[in-house]
């Protein structure tokens, strides 16, 4: 029997991990989870925001409601994580200044 000695190298470490110089963006296995630079698919955009796709789409229609554009990714639409947040951050200081208002 062959005994291994040593870890072996696994497709995680055999991948290319290089960053170009002068790309802002990094490939996506580089990507933290919870990266703000991440692109989001609908489907986490309708569970961190709480809305199905006909609610998603009204408000896209409106540009009032302040939802972040999508950004078109191939033939789907994917949102910045950052813009995301910035939108949930500005519902919960509206919903909490008019707590305050109401007080």
């Amino acid at each position: 029997m062959s005994s291994k000695s040593g870890p072996q190298k696994g497709a995680a470490e055999s991948r290319n991990t290089f960053v170009e110089p002068g790309n802002p963006i990094p490939p996506a296995h580089l990507v933290a989870f919870n990266s703000p630079e991440r692109l989001i698919d609908q489907h986490e955009l309708e569970i961190r925001i709480g809305e199905g796709k006909t609610a998603i789409f009204d408000k896209l229609a409106d540009p009032s409601s302040g939802l972040p554009r999508p950004i078109k990714h191939g033939r789907v639409n994917r949102w910045l994580l950052r813009e995301v947040n910035d939108y949930i951050a500005r519902r919960v200081a509206e919903r909490d200044a008019d707590l305050q208002v109401a007080a």
